[in-house]
């Protein structure tokens, strides 16, 4: 049986937000890409159905363009399954960032129609054979759910959370806030929370990559053990950090030779 196709819908006009949601910023990645990494560690293929005038930043997946009319949620999702080549596609909207793998994965191995919640339509799983249903809810511009409705969708259930949207500002921000929550610091900041516990100043962006250079000159030359041990020998030392770099770059060429 071929897999289904995760169909990212981000052409909706985000009145609420104020404007175009796909390319907003969580979490050091924009919305939009929070369902295709989900996509991605699931293993699946995923495009991203977006209005030819939507904002989207630089993406790794193919972009349909659907069309300007209707501005209806349906739209994105029949021309998918149009598209999919007589594939079932998940649907998963674009401000649902935490719709996890496992998700998307029970979603895309369902039997039929399928949605994470009884009610709710995205994400969804959908069959070629729902087109007629969906084609005549959105010629008369129909509610989703009443759509979702005549499908009959078996329910496979979702994670606490697993659902939340982002709609509005405040939403957004209470989004932000779970992610700081629950995913780790960066390397930049967790570089600089620990230099301030050391008590002394973080390093500089010049500083950093002369370490980095370091690291990767000892490990390439010896052992990948060996990049830690001569940063803090370098770092222990009367030399800087560039004089250490030359003399690890000379030890290295006499290593290959």
């Amino acid at each position: 049986m071929t897999p289904a196709l995760v169909a990212v819908l981000a052409g909706g006009r985000g009145r609420r937000m104020g404007g175009d949601k796909a390319a907003l910023a969580l979490g050091g990645r924009a919305l939009v890409e929070w369902p295709l990494a989900a996509a991605r560690e699931a293993g699946l293929e995923a495009v991203v159905v977006v209005k030819a005038s939507t904002v989207l930043p630089a993406l790794e997946v193919p972009v349909w363009i659907e069309p300007d009319e209707p501005s209806h949620p349906l739209t994105g999702l029949v021309f998918a399954l149009e598209r999919a080549g007589g594939r079932a596609v998940v649907g998963a909207a674009c401000d649902m960032p935490f719709v996890g793998a496992e998700l998307l994965g029970r979603l895309a191995a369902a039997e039929g129609a399928a949605a994470a919640r009884a009610g709710q339509p995205f994400p969804g799983r959908y069959e070629p054979s729902a087109l007629p249903v969906l084609r005549a809810a959105l010629e008369r511009e129909a509610p989703v759910r009443e759509a979702l409705g005549a499908l009959a969708p078996a329910e496979l259930g979702a994670p606490a959370g697993a659902l939340d949207g982002v709609n509005t500002p405040a939403e957004l921000a209470a989004a932000a806030a779970r992610v700081h929550e629950t995913m780790p610091p960066s390397a930049e900041q967790w570089i600089d929370a620990f230099a301030a516990a050391l008590g002394r100043p973080a390093p500089s962006a010049e500083e950093r990559d002369a370490v980095l250079k370091l690291a990767s000159v000892a490990a390439h030359a010896s052992e990948r053990r060996a990049a830690p041990i001569a940063c803090w020998l370098a770092a222990s030392s009367e030399l800087s950090m560039d004089e250490a770099l030359v003399l690890a770059q000379k030890l290295a060429g006499g290593a290959r030779a």
